[in-house]
């Protein structure tokens, strides 16, 4: 009896250490999670990451806007290589927690982590 508890108990132990995402730098974390914000004048945002791609939403009740495809990040900056408009658009980011600042050029938007 106490064998076979032992054993369940290492097998769980296991179980659980196998589904436990590793993260190693500023950048795993940033592509684990969704971000998104709504603006005060309506507009919302969102940034997401699935395998090597990203996808970074704008939407409001006059424009909409996607930039999409492949992403390459490091721990301060991740570029996203538009797929439709062949562009790449470079983000610089700092992580606080729940939270992400996304900086482009001389704008700056503040995200939280959804998931």
């Amino acid at each position: 009896m106490r064998v076979s508890i032992v054993i369940i108990a290492i097998c769980g132990a296991f179980g659980l250490s196998a589904c436990t995402r590793v993260i190693e730098n500023a950048s795993d974390e940033l592509k684990m999670y969704h971000w998104a914000c709504e603006e005060e004048n309506g507009s919302q945002i969102s940034l997401s990451f699935e395998d090597t791609d990203a996808c970074l939403t704008v939407e409001n009740e006059a424009f909409s806007m996607n930039i999409e495809g492949l992403c390459i990040a490091d721990d301060d900056s991740f570029t996203i290589c538009d797929s439709k408009s062949k562009n790449n658009y470079t983000f610089c980011y700092q992580l606080y927690g729940d939270r992400v600042e996304l900086s482009f050029g001389s704008g700056m938007i503040s995200l939280d982590k959804v998931d």
